[in-house]
């Protein structure tokens, strides 16, 4: 969990990171984020969980985009928040929409959508950036997850059968042989 003061530090690193600092709550943002988690780029605006953009239910708060997940927060005025955090696995679409000075984010998770309205120009930067998150994301997870078999690893386990069939390697050298292989590459 980063610390309150290395949240800050990075928010001010970002466009537009002093303009946006004020309405955030840095101290619970640091609880909320993971160990190896930061801040890499964020966007202001009216956010609605409900079903349809043109509802007027809507909230002022930050969306904040990390290295696996979108955090949204909304600080009341003098007590209260809302936290919504949208993990890029979960993530099954995301779109926008904009105009000349005002666009909207959708955010599509497993049967519900969410909005956030922005008063700027910069929906389709941050919405563009997020996908290549969830890219980075997704790549990295599929690479980590058991299954996934290195180049390497499929021209050990070829040898080894192409010696298993020549009878070089009895069957429980194989086994063993395969045993090990199996083991390196996880």
């Amino acid at each position: 969990m980063p610390t309150e003061d290395e949240v800050i530090r990075q928010i001010k690193s970002l466009p537009k990171g002093d303009v946006f600092l004020p309405v955030t709550d840095t101290k619970d943002l640091a609880r909320l984020l993971d160990e190896n988690e930061s801040i890499l780029a964020f966007i202001a605006g009216d956010y609605s969980e409900n079903e349809k953009e043109d509802d007027k239910n809507y909230e002022y708060g930050v969306l904040f985009a990390t290295e696996k997940r979108l955090l949204y927060m909304h600080k009341g005025l003098l007590w209260g928040r809302h936290v919504a955090s949208f993990p890029y696995d979960e993530i099954t679409s995301l779109q926008y929409s904009s105009a000349l000075i005002s666009g909207c984010l959708h955010i599509h998770t497993g049967g519900r959508t969410v909005f956030l309205k922005n008063a700027g120009t910069d929906v389709g930067d941050f919405a563009e950036y997020v996908r290549h998150l969830m890219t980075d994301y997704r790549e990295k997870q599929s690479s980590s997850s058991p299954g996934t078999s290195s180049p390497d690893f499929l021209s050990g386990l070829e040898r080894l059968a192409a010696l298993h069939a020549s009878r070089v390697l009895t069957d429980e050298e194989f086994t063993v042989a395969k045993r090990k292989l199996l083991d390196m590459d996880t």
